[in-house]
């Protein structure tokens, strides 16, 4: 998101070619860790799945593996101001994910809902490369993976401590509070953040231009 339309704008496709495939090979390494951290805790003995089946664990873990490459995918099309793209993909993803993972909930538990979403985040990725946009498919360097790492790394501690923020009351209110208190919070704040709707909107479009501009590729 950073270096990527700076790229695209100055018209250097070997290089935009070369960041996105750097991105894949950062995806493939940052997945792997995950994977492996997960493995070692549920081999240790960890807890935090024993409520559920066994296969859960893993559903999740292909979940959100596919869930990071629909944003690779996504922020590679929004640099090359393919925004409807994009955005009938998240609707794609959102409507069969969504609808397909309530549909099945009642008969196959958590597990269904996941494999729904899982189905969704596919669909997406489908539409972004169907999109007739030349990008790439394929792992790159891992020394300019690790410069992309290094880079994003300001934005991922934005976007973690903006998560944390919006968070915290509810984890406060597992703790200390009813559910159904906690379902009333979470209503009120569904409600509160939907006046985030119009500049998040504005700022998914404009990013890709700003980050350009930071780089000197326009005006």
């Amino acid at each position: 998101d950073l270096v990527l339309p700076a790229a695209v704008e100055a018209g250097d496709e070997p290089q935009a070619l070369r960041l996105e495939a750097a991105a894949w090979s950062a995806v493939a390494v940052g997945g792997a860790a995950f994977a492996a951290g997960l493995a070692l805790y549920l081999a240790t003995g960890g807890r935090a799945f024993a409520a559920v089946a066994a296969p859960l664990p893993w559903l999740m873990l292909v979940a959100a593996l596919g869930q990071l490459g629909f944003l690779v995918l996504a922020s590679m099309l929004r640099a090359r101001g393919r925004i409807h793209a994009v955005s009938l993909a998240y609707a794609a993803q959102a409507v069969l994910g969504g609808g397909a993972g309530i549909a099945v909930v009642w008969r196959f538990g958590i597990a269904g809902m996941i494999l729904g979403w899982i189905a969704g985040t596919a669909l997406g990725c489908a539409i972004m490369l169907g999109a007739g946009v030349r990008v790439a498919r394929h792992p790159g360097p891992l020394r300019t993976a690790a410069r992309l790492a290094r880079t994003g790394l300001p934005i991922f501690g934005c976007f973690l401590a903006t998560l944390v923020q919006r968070s915290v009351d509810r984890i406060a209110l597992v703790r200390f509070a009813r559910p159904e208190d906690l379902g009333v919070y979470s209503l009120g704040l569904m409600v509160a953040s939907s006046m985030l709707y119009v500049p998040e909107a504005v700022a998914y479009v404009l990013f890709p231009r700003l980050a350009a501009a930071a780089h000197g590729a326009r005006d």
